[in-house]
């Protein structure tokens, strides 16, 4: 069957650890294919530099592992610089 696609726009703020300074963790999307059946495994699929997480998700038809959930997050944009 054809897999189910889910697209959030999360802002998690997860806890800090005794003493650490919070720092907020954001995704600029995240891409959900939900498993086709009984869901038994999940996969956090991330992205390499100047991609999206969207861009993976067409990766589950391919694989075809109808009981796993794969997640997409899509890191936030960055300037980047090499070195001469």
């Amino acid at each position: 069957s054809t897999p189910h696609y889910m697209h959030a726009n999360p802002h998690a703020t997860p806890k800090p650890s005794v003493g650490a300074e919070r720092k907020e963790a954001a995704f600029e999307e995240l891409v959900t294919v939900q498993a086709t059946v009984e869901h038994t495994a999940s996969v956090i699929w991330l992205h390499g530099l100047g991609d999206t997480g969207h861009t993976w998700s067409t990766i589950p038809s391919w694989l075809q592992i109808p009981w796993c959930r794969f997640i997409f997050p899509s890191a936030p944009s960055r300037q980047v610089t090499t070195k001469a």
